[in-house]
Parts: C-alpha cells; structure tokens; sequence
C-alpha cells in the first residue's frame, strides 16, 4: 500500500517526519515517516483495519524501556510530569486481541509509552498522564465504543497517576495484585482502588468475623437481596437510582428494605446499616 492509495480514500491523510502532536488525527509509522489521518474521518473498524495494515514499527517488544521495567527488573525509564498504569481484563474467547488492542491504543488522545500482557486475558498499558487523560467517566464511554465495535468484553482498573519520583516497581506491582484480586467481583465495568478500598483491604477481617458470617447467610437466602445490597451501596443509598438500574419499581425496592429491616433490624435507607451489609457480602 502506497501513500496515493491511501489519499484516495482518505483525502485530509498527510505525510510528516515528526509524529504530531495534535489529539485530532490518528498517526501510524509509514515508510520512514508518520501518516496521520483526521479522527473525524474515521470510524472504529477503519481504525483497527489501518492499524493491522500499518503495524508500529517494533522489531521486538520486550525491547520497550517500560516493559523491560516492569516485567523483567530493568532501569526506570526516565520520563517529566505523570504515568498512569491501566490494568484491563477482556473476554478472549470471542475477541481478536490484536484487533481489540490497537483499537484501544487509538482510542486514546495521550501518548501511550507501553501495553503488554499481564496473563493471556489480562493487559497493561503504561500512559503519559496529563490534563487531556480520560477521566473515569470518560472511560466507560471509550470502552462502550469498543465493544460495541469489535463484540469484546472489557473491564479497566485505573491506576493512580504517577511521578519518576514515586516507587513505580512498588506501587504497580500493588495496583496489579488489587486489580486481580477484585475485577471479577466488580459489578462496573471501570473502577478505581476509591470504589474497592473497602472490599481489598477489609477482607481478611471480614471473613473471621461471625457477626458478619451470620448476616451474609441470612442475606443470601433471598437471591435478590445481594444485588440489591450491592447496587444500593454503589449508588450511595439513592433509592430511585438503584430502582433504574435494577429495573425493579420502587415500591417493590423498597418493600425488599422494609423485609430487611423486619428480618435482620437493618434500616437500609441509612448509610452505616448499608455499609454493614456491604461488608457482609466482601
């Protein structure tokens, strides 16, 4: 494939020597130079096609500075301002990963220094952090696109952002092992250690407690009840909100809680008696 070919197609593609700095254009090694194209000229799919057609030029991967860092106790690479490590687990039964991660990689508006695998179905990608990074809203949003995209299945732990003066090898290597310990019990398809502080680190506590074992039988005797828990605590006790999201009326919500307050003397309309039956279901 030549440059003209491509024009054809895409008549705002360009040629440059350096790769541009601007958010606007989707940029691939090409021929010695960077060819960059409008985002607003392209979809999805296209982008995962250009990317498979148009492969970074890596002669080795292990040879990234990143990953020799992260995986294999190399030197710090040495980098100004902030990274950010994103830890994402995919469904790779029904799912192209090359395709799903270079499609992700593009998706993104800021310099992506590293992605590597962690376990077959689990990935990180090391990012240049600044004022332009995804917030987690904006997150679900790329991830919705993806998938609905490519027919993947994704689910992201955010890192904390990082500077060159923390301990990186430390604080990665905890983020990883929070991630893995709790991105299948995690309802939301992104989450942050904020969301599951409570759930990590209480845990081991929780499971020695019969207090809490004798509330978590009573609770899982009605199979909607723990749903219900969860999806409220999620939501900070806002009923009508839980109610959406459960598709249940909220009359029939809240004839659940009453049941609840009647059988275990749990008011779950105040915040610390849901808590309490939170940390029944951790």
């Amino acid at each position: 494939m030549n440059f003209n070919q491509i024009n054809q197609l895409y008549p705002n593609a360009y040629l440059s020597v350096e790769k541009p700095l601007s958010n606007a254009v989707y940029s691939w090694p090409f021929k010695n130079k960077w060819l960059s194209i409008p985002k607003s000229d392209l979809n999805s799919n296209e982008v995962a096609l250009l990317s498979l057609l148009l492969p970074e030029n890596q002669n080795d991967l292990s040879s990234n500075p990143w990953i020799q860092f992260l995986k294999h106790a190399g030197k710090q690479p040495t980098f100004i301002g902030k990274i950010r490590f994103l830890y994402f687990q995919i469904d790779t039964r029904h799912t192209d990963i090359s395709l799903w991660l270079e499609v992700l990689k593009n998706m993104f508006n800021t310099k992506i220094l590293a992605a590597f695998a962690i376990e077959p179905n689990q990935y990180c990608i090391v990012e240049k952090f600044d004022s332009t990074s995804y917030s987690s809203k904006e997150l679900v949003g790329v991830l919705q696109t993806i998938d609905a995209d490519i027919g993947s299945n994704t689910k992201l732990f955010i890192g904390r952002s990082w500077s060159s003066d923390d301990n990186l090898i430390s604080y990665y290597t905890e983020e990883k092992k929070i991630f893995q310990s709790c991105v299948d019990q995690v309802i939301s398809t992104v989450f942050t250690l904020q969301e599951i502080a409570l759930p990590y680190f209480a845990k081991s506590k929780l499971q020695k407690s019969n207090i809490i074992l004798f509330y978590r039988k009573h609770i899982y005797q009605d199979k909607q009840l723990s749903n219900i828990i969860k999806t409220l605590y999620q939501n900070q006790g806002n009923i009508s909100l839980t109610a959406k999201k459960l598709y249940l009326h909220r009359n029939t919500l809240l004839y659940h809680l009453d049941k609840v307050n009647q059988n275990l003397g749990l008011d779950l309309k105040q915040m610390d008696n849901l808590l309490l039956a939170y940390m029944a279901l951790l």
